[in-house]
């Protein structure tokens, strides 16, 4: 039963980190273009922050205020496991 559950577990565990690597997209997928050889617009940032936190649990985004212009501004929390 022991080994069972070890077993169920490692699989478990395999299988969350396989799905979150595969839903996770990299800057430059998700802007569809080379980071550094083209500026990167404010909201274009927020967006991927925004992403990346709605599908990772090591990433929190917390809004903490706004510039003059009312762009929002947030703080961003990445830990591990």
């Amino acid at each position: 039963m022991k080994k069972i559950l070890i077993s169920f577990t490692a699989l478990f565990l395999i299988s969350i980190i396989t799905l979150n690597s595969q839903t996770l997209k990299s800057p430059s997928a998700f802007l569809n273009y080379e980071l550094g050889f083209r500026f990167t617009r404010h909201n274009f940032v927020i967006d991927y922050f925004k992403e990346i936190a709605s599908k990772s649990a090591n990433v929190k985004l917390i809004k903490y205020g706004e510039t003059n212009k009312f762009r929002p501004l947030y703080l961003s929390f990445i830990s591990s496991e």
